[in-house]
């Protein structure tokens, strides 16, 4: 085997050259041919005697064949965090997953490292796993790597803390979410804790506005989407959420423990982005009409306020929380002199007048709306 590593760092008598990138590896047909069934199967179909492979997009580059050729001469490269996930997904690209091979190998590591981090209920390893994975695309998911970070995730995030969840969402994008998401329900995580991870995603993908003058450790503290990542979250995911918390009439809802400013800030995202989740988010904003602030409520277009009232009212037990949003709206909009004639007839007609208590907020919105003229 010495000697066989001789010839492959020399290159002499080689009689295959893999091409990555711009670098040439000269190596020899023998030992690859042994360890990989991929190269096995392009060799043999190769009729020179000097077989010339080029492998484009292979995962990790040049760095990481040269572990993967070391290994086929029978030479053990050290695998770290640094490098492992880069050597798994190169290991199922080049078919070297039997037993004893080099995806057992990485395999052990892999394990090694999430046990490591799972004892010290430390969840970094696995993000910074992940982040790796989402640059190498689906041949990670394909090489189990990705199901195994989320299911280290998901035991560490089981008996941690808020904080400690929150600092670990921020490092996920939402398909990451989504997968930890699914994989909490195949573990039985509780309800109230796979919740709080929903609340605790959107909080910060929803609320959080960016400030350029900010620390950026507080930048952290967020997670950007684009409004195509934004309508997944909320069609695919939070959607998904609320008609299986109605099919079984699950303890501890969603729909209970959101808070009144996230609820309207994803409502009003859901109609700017025409989201199928916004009917649930109307008649859920509409039962929060007694711990909204009138600043969230007022963030709402009126065609908007005006549908939810409608909401509210085909239901009987929510009909005075809809006239209550209705009469909070408009004061809102008149104290901030925004209300208009003909805002103040459609939201009033759209509110179910038997329900109204008394007309104290009526007589001062409309006595405000007659001052501004």
């Amino acid at each position: 085997m010495d000697e066989l590593n001789t010839w492959r760092r020399s290159g002499e008598l080689s009689d295959l050259t893999i091409q990555i990138d711009d670098s040439e590896f000269n190596l020899h047909k023998f030992p690859m041919f042994i360890k990989s069934d991929y190269l096995k199967k392009k060799i043999s179909e190769c009729n020179d005697n000097k077989a010339v492979l080029k492998l484009s997009n292979f995962p990790g580059g040049k760095e990481i064949f040269e572990i993967v050729s070391e290994f086929c001469y029978g030479e053990r490269s050290s695998l770290s965090q640094e490098n492992v996930v880069q050597t798994r997904c190169a290991a199922h690209l080049l078919e070297m997953e039997t037993t004893g091979n080099l995806a057992s190998f990485c395999d052990r590591v892999i394990d090694d490292l999430l046990r490591n981090a799972k004892n010290s209920r430390s969840t970094s390893v696995s993000i910074e796993m992940l982040a790796v994975c989402e640059q190498l695309g689906d041949i990670s998911d394909k090489a189990g790597i990705v199901d195994r970070c989320v299911s280290a995730l998901i035991d560490v995030l089981s008996i941690s803390g808020r904080q400690q969840v929150t600092e670990t969402l921020t490092g996920l994008s939402s398909n990451w979410f989504e997968k930890l998401l699914g994989a909490a329900r195949k573990k039985n995580m509780r309800p109230h804790i796979i919740g709080e991870m929903l609340i605790s995603y959107l909080q910060i993908s929803f609320i959080y506005e960016k400030d350029e003058t900010e620390e950026e450790t507080d930048k952290k503290k967020h997670v950007e989407l684009a409004d195509e990542e934004r309508q997944h979250l909320l069609d695919d995911v939070l959607l998904k959420v609320f008609r299986d918390e109605n099919k079984v009439g699950e303890k501890h809802a969603l729909q209970e423990r959101l808070n009144p400013e996230l609820a309207v800030k994803l409502l009003s995202e859901a109609e700017r982005l025409k989201c199928d989740v916004k009917d649930d988010l109307r008649r859920l904003c509409a039962k929060l009409v007694p711990r909204l602030k009138a600043p969230d409520l007022a963030q709402l277009p009126p065609e908007v306020v005006v549908e939810m009232v409608q909401v509210g009212e085909t239901d009987s037990a929510n009909k005075e929380a809809a006239c209550k949003t209705a009469d909070i709206y408009l004061k809102a909009l008149a104290d901030n002199k925004r209300l208009d004639a003909e805002t103040f007839a459609a939201v009033l007609n759209a509110a179910p007048n038997d329900a109204r208590t008394n007309h104290d907020n009526l007589f001062e919105v409309l006595h405000t709306l007659l001052q501004s003229g």
